[in-house]
């Protein structure tokens, strides 16, 4: 999308950066496939937008707007929603996304991480926690990579190797 073809959204994004959610809504309506739109320099969607801002409700409404392959959608950075909400440690943003969608659990950013496992490296243990219950089994072994073997060193490391895990 070009920058002329953004500026049309760019209300949508700005109510959800500011957490207007009525205002979004009734822009939503007008154009439906707002929710897809990516920022034309970041590829930011909506969603991305709202789980920066720390927005659990805008989420929750975005993520029912939303297709399942709508919640796969990266940014330049190679960063889903779901990374994200596990940077920043906000378990209900999770849950939410992963209840729609549980191939996101198994997608990773640049760095080859997977949610689970970013969570670790960011300490949120309370999200790494509810990503490992969700998250296959098979995301963690070693023909995978070395997903599993950084969790546990990860865990290791802070001392929470053994907390309900």
């Amino acid at each position: 999308m070009t920058g002329l073809e953004y500026s049309q959204y760019k209300p949508f994004f700005e109510a959800v950066q500011a957490g207007r959610w009525e205002t979004a809504r009734d822009f939503h309506i007008q154009h439906p496939d707002a929710v897809r739109v990516s920022h034309p320099f970041s590829g930011k969607t909506a969603l991305h937008i709202a789980v920066e801002a720390g927005h659990v409700d805008i989420v929750r409404e975005l993520v029912s707007l939303m297709e399942e392959d709508d919640l796969e959608i990266k940014s330049t950075r190679d960063e889903t929603a779901l990374a994200i909400a596990a940077m920043k440690g906000i378990t209900e943003m999770a849950e939410c996304m992963v209840t729609k969608n549980k191939k996101l659990l198994s997608i990773p950013d640049v760095g080859i991480d997977i949610p689970l496992l970013i969570a670790c490296v960011y300490g949120h243990w309370h999200v790494a926690r509810y990503l490992y219950s969700v998250t296959p089994l098979e995301e963690l072994k070693p023909d995978k990579g070395p997903h599993g073997a950084a969790i546990i060193s990860n865990c290791f490391r802070s001392k929470e190797f053994g907390k309900s895990y």
